[in-house]
């Protein structure tokens, strides 16, 4: 820049894509030692082995560190790898209490490689990996409700951390194979609606009758996001609610994802 002040090239710009070329080069080596070992990190977690990962987790964070230090810009904030350990480190007890109960939580779909949560997120579940609630009428035994889409999506990428697996939101087609023949309206003991609370309130989770399978309220109580086919700004609400009037097939309806309600709220896949 001081040579050839007219070159193309003299621009702080260009100078600032070099060092930034000349960052990546330099970090190359400790990237991929820590992505490796983030993998190992990862099994531990999917083994349910916390204490291990923890350890990994608070190393590698260290590293993710003094990396950034040495050469800055090539760990943003907004790396991916960077924001789970960030969050590993910083809810370790969470992790300790959740990693050996998670497996218990779902239950594998019929016809499908999925598992599925048994009942709907409930306030304490929701509140215990995202450090808040949303909801408007408050109950730790409550499913969490007045979520938005985005809301959802941020539980389930939270949690996928937590275990080291894909946590998402179900399909509208893993909902009817989880809920099996609905030619019939729901019995009152299986599905809490209109006919049998005061159309307002949801209660409790888990405390309907739950299908064969294992799964409660999958009809009623409240409604759930399901997973949005499509980049647009709708995705499908399925299930019912408390003020839902019980009639045969699966109640569905498509909401704009910023849609806020006390009836609506959520469950999870775990892949």
């Amino acid at each position: 820049m001081q040579e050839f002040p007219r070159s193309a090239w003299a621009t702080n710009a260009r100078k600032a894509g070099f060092e930034q070329q000349r960052n990546r080069w330099r970090s190359a080596g400790s990237l991929q030692d820590v992505a490796t070992r983030a993998q190992t990190m990862a099994k531990h977690l999917q083994a349910g082995q916390a204490a291990e990962a923890l350890a990994l987790a608070r190393d590698l964070r260290e590293k993710l560190t003094r990396v950034e230090a040495e050469n800055p810009g090539v760990v943003p904030p907004d790396d991916p790898l960077r924001r789970q350990l960030e969050y590993l480190v910083t809810h370790a007890a969470t992790i300790q209490a959740i990693l050996p109960k998670l497996d218990q939580l779902v239950a594998p779909v019929s016809t499908t490689s999925v598992r599925l949560m048994k009942q709907e997120v409930s306030q304490g579940f929701y509140s215990t990996v995202m450090g808040a609630n949303p909801s408007a009428s408050m109950r730790e035994n409550l499913p969490v409700e007045s979520v938005a889409y985005a809301d959802a999506q941020a539980f389930c990428e939270a949690l996928g951390w937590m275990c080291g697996r894909t946590v998402r939101l179900p399909k509208v087609a893993e909902y009817k194979a989880a809920l099996g023949d609905l030619a019939q309206p729901p019995a009152a003991k299986t599905a809490w609606t209109f006919d049998n609370t005061d159309g307002v309130t949801a209660r409790p989770v888990g405390t309907s009758q739950p299908t064969g399978a294992g799964f409660y309220d999958l009809l009623g109580n409240v409604e759930e996001w399901a997973q949005a086919e499509g980049p647009d700004d709708f995705a499908s609400v399925v299930g019912g609610s408390v003020n839902w009037v019980p009639v045969s097939g699966l109640p569905l309806r498509k909401a704009l994802k910023r849609e806020k309600s006390r009836t609506i709220g959520f469950r999870i896949v775990i892949e």
